[in-house]
This record gives structure tokens, C-alpha cells and sequence, in this order.
């Protein structure tokens, strides 16, 4: 701990000395889902670069984006955290942990049903989504207070199974997660678990 907090590559980085000596710290507040908001408490006391655990810095500069996670012609990929970034057991990489030729090539496959025409042609389909949020939104506003975050997501993860599998996800008409939504969310929260499983 001591060679994290005064003798590490990083030591010069302001930060508080907690997050400096060990990783638990970081860790007490990833799986308490406190993270990002104690990132932003200690970029508001220490500026835009902050030593948020021994061997990680966190930026707040929207300049450093580039930097980070730009391709940078000429220079190596930076590597992947392997707490978050694993590959899965059947080996079978998904676009998220894919080396950059396969991610690449990932992303040419689909990269069609981005482009500007294709994002036109599918505005009715997102209008009607959007109608029918509101819609919803009328149905329930007399009910007292409305948990938006449910709202938002019911209509994102409905617009997304139409666009992609051609058929939606249910929730707007139930006012319910599908079974499908709600593993996904608990997939994450197992993943931030399995993420800091990993660092020990």
C-alpha cells in the first residue's frame, strides 16, 4: 500500500489516498452502484484527471475521448481492461471484446442500418413509438408520480426489438419488463460483480 500511494507511476496524480492504496475501495462503490457518482464527487474536488484506484486514472475532459478511445493511425490499439473485457468460455468473441479486425469487420456488416437514409426511412416506426409513450404516458399521468426510467426504457427496449428482430419487446403495452429485459439487467449487475471478482 505504500508503494501504490507514494512510489507507483501513478503516485503523482491527485486523488484521495484511499483510492490510491487499494482497489477495494473502487470496488466497495462499483457493486454498491455508487461509481459514477463518486467519480464525479472527486472530479468536482480534483479536477479533471483523478486517481480513482491504484492503477487507473479517471478524465473528465471530453478532449480525452479521443485520445483514449480513438483509433490512432500508426500507434498499437490500447489494450482492454481483462476485468471487464473477457473473452467467454466458448471462445467465441461478441463485437464488444472482438480484436479490432473483427470488430471491424463487425461493424461493416451493419454499419447500412446507420447511415442517414436508413435512419430516415425508419422514423415512422419511432414516431409510433414515440406516440404511443405518450399515449401511455396520458393513460397513467392521473396515478400519481410515474417512474420515467421504466417509461424510457420500456420504449427504447421496444424500439430496439422492432428495428432489430422485427418485432417488439411487449413492454409499452404491459407496462412490464419482459423476461428477456429484465436478464439483461441482471446480466449487468452480474457482470459488475464477475468485474470486480476479477481484480483479486
Amino acid at each position: 500500500m505504500i508503494y501504490n500511494v507514494y512510489f507507483h507511476p501513478l503516485a503523482s496524480y491527485p486523488g484521495p489516498k484511499s483510492h490510491a492504496a487499494t482497489r477495494l475501495t473502487y470496488v466497495v462503490y462499483q457493486l454498491t452502484g455508487q461509481l459514477p457518482y463518486r467519480c464525479h464527487q472527486l472530479h468536482t474536488t480534483y479536477g479533471d484527471v483523478v486517481r480513482i484506484a491504484p492503477d487507473e486514472l479517471s478524465f473528465s475532459n471530453p478532449n480525452a475521448w479521443k485520445d483514449i478511445y480513438g483509433h490512432r493511425q500508426g500507434h498499437a490499439p490500447m489494450p482492454k481492461d481483462p476485468a471487464f473485457y473477457t473473452r467467454p468460455d466458448s471462445g467465441v468473441d461478441s463485437i464488444i471484446t472482438a480484436n479490432r479486425a473483427d470488430h471491424s469487420r463487425g461493424r461493416r456488416l451493419i454499419s447500412h442500418a446507420f447511415s442517414d437514409k436508413a435512419l430516415r426511412e425508419q422514423q415512422p416506426l419511432i414516431k409510433g413509438y414515440i406516440d404511443l409513450l405518450i399515449q401511455r404516458l396520458h393513460e397513467h399521468a392521473s396515478n400519481g408520480p410515474l417512474d420515467m426510467v421504466a417509461w424510457y426504457n420500456w420504449t427504447t427496449f421496444d424500439l430496439i426489438g422492432d428495428l432489430a428482430f422485427g418485432e417488439s419487446f411487449g413492454c409499452l403495452e404491459t407496462c412490464t419488463y419482459n423476461p428477456w429485459i429484465s436478464m439483461i439487467f441482471a446480466g449487468i449487475k452480474a457482470g459488475v460483480f464477475l468485474s470486480a471478482v476479477r481484480r483479486y
